[in-house]
């Protein structure tokens, strides 16, 4: 966790310079370009995908690519999970 808070503050960090960084990141896809068709795909609105960061924020999030059957299965439980997650959030926030 630690490594990965490092990598993503230098990323953001490097924008600064004017430098675009990919660097995986949990956005609000329709937020975000590219996000929508994410979104959609996933059915989710929260996920962590690699995205293009500039000096003005998210500026893209890429495809997910390929996978195999068995990251297809993990994925499935994992999305199932975090639709439980981000419900439970939605409503605490509201509250």
């Amino acid at each position: 966790m630690a490594y990965a808070g490092f990598r993503f503050v230098k990323a953001i960090l490097s924008t600064g310079n004017g430098e675009a960084v990919t660097e995986e990141a949990y956005v609000y896809l329709p937020g975000v370009p590219g996000g929508k068709a994410i979104a959609s795909q996933l059915g989710v609105d929260y996920f962590a995908v690699k995205t293009v960061l500039g000096k003005d924020g998210a500026t893209e999030v890429l495809p997910i690519g390929d996978l195999s059957q068995n990251e297809k299965r993990l994925l499935e439980i994992a999305l199932d999970e975090l639709k439980t997650n981000i419900s439970t959030g939605i409503s605490f926030m509201s509250a």
